[in-house]
């Protein structure tokens, strides 16, 4: 599904026309049709996409934009807030509205491993890096493909017999 397209199934389908940063990531998995293939998990690409919409100041008062529910989103905003990566604006800032919180650290300081530890996640490297990575995730997919190459290669040379 191109963009256009997608712009044209989500303001049908959700009746939001502004398109924040998590919808390229739906996009993306609706025209697979699966997230097998992807090495960074449908939560971390969610949580990336809270990220940057807090980062951005994009009014999140929609949890349906999102690829999570809203109890999912409420439980990945704490494990952002815990693991120090967002905090709220003011005490009296509900903990379910992405909206009230900003990030701890410039954008450019938070590391896709602050990202992971904080949520528990992890990176699939058990597929060959497809093409598709490299379309995905842009500036980060060089440095991702060398992830998934090397760990493939180690994970290889551990044998049966090492345990």
């Amino acid at each position: 599904m191109s963009m256009p397209l997608c712009k044209t199934f989500l303001a049908q389908t959700y009746g939001i026309y502004h398109i924040p940063y998590i919808y390229r990531h739906f996009c993306y998995l609706q025209s697979n049709g699966t997230n097998s293939i992807i090495m960074i998990t449908l939560l971390t690409q969610t949580a990336i996409a809270v990220l940057n919409d807090i980062a951005n100041s994009f009014s999140s008062s929609h949890p349906e934009q999102y690829s999570i529910d809203s109890e999912e989103l409420n439980k990945l905003l704490l494990k952002l807030e815990s693991g120090n990566i967002i905090c709220r604006k003011s005490p009296e800032c509900s903990p379910q509205d992405p909206d009230s919180y900003r990030l701890t650290k410039q954008k450019s300081d938070i590391s896709l491993l602050d990202i992971l530890e904080a949520i528990g996640e992890h990176i699939n490297c058990n597929y060959p890096t497809k093409e598709e990575l490299y379309v995905h995730f842009r500036k980060a997919a060089p440095r991702l493909g060398v992830l998934n190459q090397v760990t493939r290669t180690y994970l290889s040379q551990i044998k049966l017999t090492d345990f």
